[in-house]
């Protein structure tokens, strides 16, 4: 609710409100979204097949926080609740933590996607449009992430 409440503020009040106020407030409470959830055993997460128990690896969010935020600030002016509704049905779906490797994490680096989607994935047409694994696939480590 504090993430609509503060997108609303903007959408309403954009005369007092900065798109810089917003995006600070988003980026704490889009991070803070996933804690109870951790804590609770609940958060999903995934994990490259090259991780090694005991060895170095990187926690990485599904997609960057930086997406989600350009994403919901984009969203058309509605109501609170459905605003409330909508933010949270699509956080329960892209709020999912990623273990890399300190390579493939440096393969994302690399490619420049450490905190940004691959232009395919804004855009109409692209294979990449909309799929929430998008930067992984353009970094070519989207093949060692288990599902099972």
């Amino acid at each position: 609710m504090q993430i609509a409440s503060a997108l609303h503020a903007r959408q309403k009040y954009s005369e007092i409100v900065t798109i810089n106020d917003c995006k600070v407030v988003l980026n704490h409470l889009i991070r803070k979204f996933s804690e109870p959830l951790d804590s609770e055993g609940k958060l999903q997460e995934r994990s490259s097949k090259n991780v090694v128990p005991g060895k170095g690896c990187v926690r990485e969010h599904l997609m960057p926080v930086l997406t989600i935020m350009e994403e919901f600030i984009g969203w058309d002016e509605c109501e609170l609740m459905d605003l409330a509704r909508r933010i949270e049905q699509r956080l329960r779906k892209v709020i999912l933590i990623v273990l890399v490797t300190d390579e493939e994490d440096k393969t994302l680096r690399s490619n420049g996607l450490n905190s940004k989607m691959p232009v395919g994935y804004k855009t109409e047409g692209d294979l990449l449009y909309g799929d929430i694994w998008a930067r992984y696939k353009e970094a070519g480590i989207f093949e060692n992430i288990i599902f099972d």
